[in-house]
């Protein structure tokens, strides 16, 4: 699984966070799963709402989103993006580049 950079990685695109302790492990348990909502290029990094549940229904925070390093995210789809959409409408949450 190759990693996220700044220059593949874009908004509302869905990523795995896998922190270095995981040493690369998918299943380990502190993944955390979840899309992109912005992209600071002036930071180089990537600000991400992460789901609480395995069903991907709700986030963990509605108040905004958590900054996360590109070393530390890669693609993958783990929801449909019927439900990403629904919790932008429903959260009211912007996303974009450098928001």
């Amino acid at each position: 699984m190759n990693k996220l950079t700044i220059e593949t990685a874009y908004p509302l695109q869905q990523v795995a966070y896998i922190p270095a302790h995981a040493k690369g492990d998918i299943k380990h348990p502190d993944v955390q799963f979840g899309f992109i909502t912005s992209i600071q290029f002036d930071f180089k990094c990537a600000f991400v709402r992460y789901w609480t549940d395995p069903a991907k229904v709700q986030l963990r925070t509605t108040a905004n989103s958590e900054r996360a390093d590109f070393e530390f995210l890669f693609p993958l789809v783990s929801t449909s993006e019927a439900t990403i959409l629904d919790a932008i409408i429903r959260y009211d949450i912007p996303y974009g580049e450098n928001i």
